[in-house]
């Protein structure tokens, strides 16, 4: 992690070596224009003018971000942004113009084109008033989106961290209902069963009440939270609960939204394996394809009612994953022939953040 110190001089060089492609990219354009109207000039006089003109906005670029970042025009407080950069922007034109009259005098008293840095300030703020005023506002517009962007991707993290706090709440009571239902049948004939279902229950309550910093954990640790919770529907289910496993020991390490599979195993014991008095088959696959991991859940059962796929399970998890990748996610849940099936695509990313 950068500590302060390096931080600040990491945005020191990014602020100079932006400015410098600025430059540079300013005095092509103005050694081009000058040699296409007839008039060619120094390609070192238009660099040097280029150069020092943005090695100012450079100086100025710092406090004026740290300004942007400090007013902003927050509701009820409007008047106040323009109060504050309205002046601001043209005190920064007028130091522009100095600070540039002052560094470029000495080129232009060799010249002999002007008689003193007042003279010379003046005609910078005659030809670029209006144009620095524009950049000190790109860069209070700058700092504001950048801000704004930030403010949102927090909030996106604060919803998806919700949802997986509602999907543990939902997960909560039927499960210990159904479970400690289950618990009382075996007390008295099969005690030694009762015992193992009460430790795996508590197993897999600590997980999902300890909960996690952050919103993915790797897949091998979220298969392990599926397979305590299959132990002990397994029990509930007996034979007509059959698990299949298909997993890439590739796709292992990598990262999926926490308590993602549980919703579609739990999707696929309700409405797949409880209405059959033979039961079913659950798969669970997961299998990298290049940059994406593809996980699926699929039974054999007894297929789902209309309108499962808009189910608290299903949606909640079709939201999360939009919180979490946007774009770059594929959710389908369908039938299968027999059954059905719920697919979910997400990008393949480890620990180390490798996604290739």
């Amino acid at each position: 992690m950068r500590t302060p110190r390096r931080r600040w001089l990491w945005l020191l060089l990014l602020d100079a070596a932006a400015w410098a492609v600025i430059a540079l990219f300013f005095a092509a354009q103005g050694y081009l224009s000058s040699a296409y109207s007839g008039r060619p000039a120094s390609w070192s006089s238009t660099l040097l003018y280029s150069v020092h003109f943005y090695a100012v906005w450079a100086l100025l670029t710092p406090p004026v971000l740290w300004l942007a970042a400090r007013v902003r025009p927050a509701r009820r407080r409007v008047a106040r942004f323009l109060a504050v950069h309205v002046p601001a922007g043209v005190a920064v034109s007028l130091l522009h113009a100095w600070l540039f009259a002052v560094l470029y005098w000495p080129r232009y008293s060799d010249a002999g084109r002007l008689d003193s840095p007042r003279a010379l300030w003046g005609s910078m703020l005659a030809a670029h008033f209006h144009s620095n005023l524009l950049l000190y506002w790109l860069l209070v517009g700058g700092v504001l989106a950048a801000g704004t962007y930030a403010a949102y991707r927090d909030r996106e993290a604060r919803l998806a961290r919700a949802e997986l706090q509602a999907l543990r709440a939902q997960l909560h009571p039927h499960f210990l209902f159904n479970s400690l239902n289950t618990i009382s049948s075996l007390v008295r004939e099969e005690p030694l069963a009762a015992e193992r279902m009460i430790s795996r229950l508590g197993d897999l309550l600590r997980i999902t009440l300890g909960g996690h910093r952050t919103d993915e954990v790797p897949l091998r640790q979220e298969l392990d939270f599926v397979d305590r919770y299959l132990e002990i529907e397994q029990t509930r289910f007996g034979d007509r609960l059959r698990v299949e496993r298909r997993v890439e020991p590739a796709a292992l390490d990598a990262l999926v939204p926490h308590l993602v599979l549980q919703p579609l195993v739990e999707n696929a014991l309700r409405h797949g394996v409880a209405p059959r008095r033979a039961g079913a088959t659950v798969e669970i696959r997961a299998a990298r394809q290049g940059g994406l991991l593809t996980l699926e859940v699929r039974d054999d059962g007894a297929g789902a009612p209309a309108g499962i796929a808009d189910g608290v399970g299903l949606a909640n998890t079709r939201a999360r994953l939009e919180r979490l990748y946007g774009a770059g996610h594929r959710f389908e849940a369908r039938p299968a022939q027999p059954g059905f099936a719920v697919l979910v695509e997400i990008p393949f990313r480890n620990r180390s953040g490798r996604t290739t």
